[in-house]
């Protein structure tokens, strides 16, 4: 008898590759704070903006010589979405770099592929990002 992943077609969602340099998708702001596990530490962080297939974040270091998270390492991202239960999703870092270093603590920000999550929460992100880029259309308007 095979045996079956417990991740069905129906239950997980991959993203598309680009299929061109850029982004695939639009990003919207938004502000939810947000858990990053690396190998190596766990890392409270605030989500600027994001899309479908990527999320910009920021975190500090208490340590002003932090180093900022290496280019394709993989972690995992939890989203900590007021009045919603988390996200969480598997991801690329795609880029890290220190934003600003001051006497006590080192600002990073970083860049993240989103590789892997639940079919029902990327549908939920699709939405966010479709009122997001309506109400800024009504703003325009």
């Amino acid at each position: 008898m095979a045996r079956h992943s417990q991740h069905t077609p129906q239950t997980r969602a991959k993203l598309a590759e680009p299929t061109v340099k850029g982004r695939l998708y639009d990003r919207v702001r938004v502000r939810w704070p947000t858990r990053l596990v690396t190998s190596h530490e766990t890392i409270e962080g605030m989500t600027r903006n994001l899309s479908l297939s990527g999320v910009f974040l920021y975190y500090s270091h208490t340590d002003p010589r932090a180093l900022p998270l290496s280019a394709d390492d993989w972690v995992h991202v939890v989203f900590k979405i007021p009045g919603r239960e988390r996200i969480r999703a598997r991801a690329r870092v795609a880029w890290s770099d220190i934003l600003a270093v001051e006497e006590t603590s080192t600002l990073l920000g970083v860049g993240l592929e989103l590789i892997d999550m639940r079919y029902e929460d990327r549908k939920y992100l699709l939405q966010v990002i479709t009122d997001r880029m309506l109400e800024a259309e009504d703003d325009a308007s």
